[in-house]
């Protein structure tokens, strides 16, 4: 049994994704479980592919009253990419999303601005359909720079991050567990398809994967009470529970070798059939 500490999962930071960087190592094992807060008990769900890339604009600066012909607005093709972006949802998959923040604006009203910056995501489904995506939003960037007359770049923030592949095998033996531990633990006949992101994704394309979720109450995670709710008591207790729960899972794929032959088995099944739903 390997216990790996995988920094920056998150995709705001540069080069974030540990798993991404460390896969290789992480690859050595037979499987991978890990566990992550939330606000409900799960075991049996999949997360999305996602590219995290930051858009900058260059321009020329001026005077926004006395000489604006003079300048080129890099504001503006921030402001044109959202445009596009929001043109583009008309005729996306359901399933994917696109999002952002302008990271950097201009430093004054009565100047026009020679950068800004954008940080863009685009989640899909699948790998394929997560590429596709993003090259309609490098288009619109490419747009909003014709449109505009700067000059545009775009650099990727984070690694990519591959949809997770769910293991009903796994799914199982930890709720079984955790049922054996004293948690009410629903009952997952089909996979559910979460809309946030993981570097385990990337770790789930290359081995039998677990990612389950532990109840710390009813809370809106990546917000202000999700982060206060994460330092009470009931959350502590629950994370030791579903630890329990975790360690449980590994002890039965250790001592009963076909447990590990059957989540083997359903890896690569789930791999074969992603390869020809993508061909």
């Amino acid at each position: 049994m390997v216990i790996y500490g995988t920094p920056a999962e998150e995709g705001v930071v540069q080069n974030a994704g540990g798993k991404v960087v460390m896969l290789d190592e992480i690859r050595k094992v037979d499987a991978a479980l890990m566990v992550h807060p939330s606000n409900q008990w799960g075991s049996y769900s999949t997360s999305t592919a996602r590219e995290s890339f930051l858009v900058e604009f260059f321009g020329r600066s001026s005077h926004a009253g006395g000489a604006p012909e003079k300048g080129i607005n890099a504001l503006e093709g921030v402001i044109q990419t959202f445009n596009g972006v929001n043109a583009l949802r008309q005729h996306i998959n359901r399933d994917v999303r696109i999002h952002g923040i302008v990271k950097n604006g201009g430093a004054s009203p009565n100047v026009v601005p020679d950068y800004a910056s954008a940080h863009l995501y685009v989640r899909a489904p699948t790998m394929p359909m997560l590429e596709e995506y993003y090259d309609k939003v490098l288009n619109i960037v490419k747009g909003a720079e014709l449109m505009t007359g700067t000059r545009s770049r775009v650099t990727k923030v984070a690694n990519t991050y591959a949809n997770s592949l769910p293991n009903k095998i796994l799914a199982d033996l930890f709720r079984s567990e955790m049922i054996e531990i004293g948690v009410e633990f629903p009952e997952e006949n089909e996979p559910k398809q979460g809309g946030g992101s993981t570097d385990f994704g990337n770790v789930s394309q290359v081995m039998p994967a677990l990612s389950a979720y532990f109840n710390i109450g009813p809370v809106t995670l990546h917000s202000a009470e999700g982060a206060a709710m994460t330092a009470t008591p009931e959350a502590h207790e629950t994370m030791i529970k579903a630890a329990k729960g975790l360690a449980s899972t590994a002890i039965d794929l250790i001592i009963d070798p076909n447990l590990l032959k059957a989540a083997k088995r359903e890896y690569k099944k789930r791999l074969a059939e992603q390869a020809k739903q993508s061909n």
